[in-house]
C-alpha cells in the first residue's frame, strides 16, 4: 500500500499518509452470533507489535480499542483539512465493523466524494447480511441518510484480470452531502457532448 501510495503520490503531485489502527492484543470477545463466534473468537490474529520505526515512511500504527482511537483521531482530523479517500477495514466482527464505520461521519470536507473502500471479512461463503462486516454496512446504509456504502458498479469489467477476489470486496462510501453533489457547483459549466465518428 505505502508502494503505491508513493507512485501514485508523485504522478499526481499529492501528500498521503496511511494509518493502521490495532488493539493490539488479538481479537477481543466476540458479543453474540452476529460476531461470528464459529469462525473467529478472543485472541485470535495477535498483534505483531509492530512499531514506528519499521515502518515505512508517512505510515502509521495507533494502538487500542477501536472505539476510543477512532473517535480521537477524527476529532483531531476534521481540523486539519485532509480529505479521506480509501479506508479498508478487516476486523471480522460484526461490533467491531460497527465502530469502524464511524471513520464516515465526520464533515464532508474530509472525504473525497465518494471514498474507495475494502471489506475483507464479505465474501467468504457462511458471510450474511445478519452478522458480520455485511450486517454492519447494512446497518450503516438505514443509519444514514447522507452517506451510503455500496459496491462498486461493473467494477470487474473494467478490470484485466476479471477472477480477482477481491473485486468483491470493493465498495464506495458515497459521500452524498459533498459539496461536488451540490448542483450549483456546476452551473454554466461547459455542455458535454459525446461525439459520432460516422457523423461528417
Amino acid at each position: 500500500m505505502s508502494f503505491i501510495a508513493k507512485r501514485l503520490s508523485t504522478a499526481y503531485k499529492i501528500d498521503y499518509e496511511i494509518i493502521g489502527f490495532d488493539s493490539g492484543e488479538g481479537m477481543p470477545e466476540p458479543i453474540d452470533y452476529k460476531d461470528h463466534p464459529e469462525k473467529y473468537r478472543k485472541g485470535d490474529f495477535p498483534s505483531l507489535n509492530l512499531k514506528q520505526s519499521k515502518l515505512p515512511k508517512k505510515c502509521k500504527i495507533i494502538y487500542g480499542n477501536i472505539k476510543d482511537t477512532l473517535n480521537e483521531f477524527m476529532r483531531d482530523y476534521e481540523k486539519n483539512g485532509s480529505e479521506i479517500g480509501f479506508v479498508a477495514i478487516d476486523v471480522d466482527y460484526y461490533s467491531s465493523a460497527k465502530d469502524c464505520l464511524n471513520i464516515f461521519c465526520m464533515h464532508e470536507r474530509n472525504y473525497l466524494t465518494r471514498v474507495v473502500s475494502y471489506f475483507d471479512d464479505v465474501n467468504n461463503l457462511d458471510h450474511n447480511n445478519y452478522c458480520g462486516e455485511l450486517l454492519a454496512i447494512q446497518e450503516f446504509n438505514k443509519e444514514n441518510v447522507m452517506r451510503k456504502i455500496c459496491k462498486i458498479t461493473q467494477l470487474r469489467s473494467w478490470r484485466i484480470f476479471k477472477n480477482a477476489p477481491y473485486l468483491d470486496q470493493m465498495y464506495f462510501c458515497h459521500i452524498l452531502d459533498s459539496k461536488r453533489r451540490d448542483p450549483a457547483q456546476w452551473k454554466n459549466k461547459n455542455k458535454q457532448i459525446i461525439s459520432n465518428p460516422y457523423i461528417a
